[in-house]
């Protein structure tokens, strides 16, 4: 087989439509919301608009001038549609059990074929069912309506097209390099973090870092600090596991993450927005 492919698209080719706000479906932030995280981190944002880029369905970035507060609420709406897609990609299907998925719809269809009298290359034309099933056909009710034999040849070439559809599929992975399996573990909200963390720097033009608090109090070694509070209230929305929302637990992970021992920042890097 001699064909020539493109490149194919890697998952962070695949990124949420939207030139402003106002065009997210489902927006997970209310106004209130966003005036809530604002007093909660209890920094105020800087005077003046800012140019922002939005990212857009395979397609160059836009870029926009907002208020602080626009800009804030945008990129945590992009932030938030970017975890729901990374953790959906993380329940996906690996490489493997892929494979197998296409082979069996390509020995389906290659089945459904051959029993109608057909092939998968050269014989593969409706016109060519053998006669004897096709007038079988002809007592459907399609049939009755006078457009029973177009139906049929729509049909048999939809199969034919599932079957080149598993076929291609099948050629890419043997072509693609094999995939490595990683520990997909907490990485979507790892890099979601991450974006956080661009995002109080980028708006409030702040570095993003934990405190803990000290001294003899009954709650030393708890995080707190402007940007924490602001992490916490920004994943009040999202429907979180409690055993990643947690205060301490919350707080250490940011502290691996954005803490200055640099060895001990994870390999993986977010999405920029």
């Amino acid at each position: 087989m001699n064909r020539k492919m493109g490149k194919r698209p890697e998952i962070e080719d695949f990124r949420p439509e939207g030139i402003l706000l106002s065009s997210i479906d489902n927006r997970l932030y209310s106004d209130a919301d966003i005036n809530a995280i604002i007093v909660a981190c209890s920094t105020k944002l800087p005077e003046g608009k800012q140019k922002i880029k939005l990212p857009r369905w395979r397609s160059d970035q836009v870029a926009v001038t907002l208020t602080r507060r626009e800009a804030l609420a945008t990129r945590l709406e992009i932030a938030a549609a970017r975890y729901t897609r990374d953790v959906e990609w993380a329940k996906a299907p690996n490489p493997s059990q892929l494979k197998a998925r296409f082979k069996k719809i390509q020995t389906a269809a290659a089945a459904l074929l051959k029993t109608l009298g057909l092939g998968t290359r050269n014989r593969s034309n409706p016109d060519l069912i053998p006669h004897a099933l096709l007038s079988r056909f002809r007592h459907h009710p399609m049939f009755l309506a006078g457009n029973g034999t177009d139906r049929v040849r729509e049909i048999v070439s939809g199969v034919k097209m599932i079957y080149d559809w598993a076929e291609r599929e099948l050629w890419m992975a043997k072509t693609r390099p094999a995939a490595k399996l990683v520990n997909k573990g907490d990485k979507p909200f790892n890099d979601l973090l991450l974006r956080l963390g661009k995002i109080w720097s980028e708006t409030f033009e702040l570095k993003p870092r934990v405190s803990f608090i000290g001294g003899n109090s009954s709650n030393k070694g708890q995080p707190c600090g402007p940007f924490f509070a602001f992490v916490k209230a920004s994943l009040g929305h999202l429907k979180l596991p409690s055993r990643l929302t947690a205060a301490s637990s919350l707080g250490d992970r940011l502290d691996r993450l954005f803490g200055p021992k640099m060895k001990r920042r994870p390999k993986h890097v977010a999405t920029p927005l």
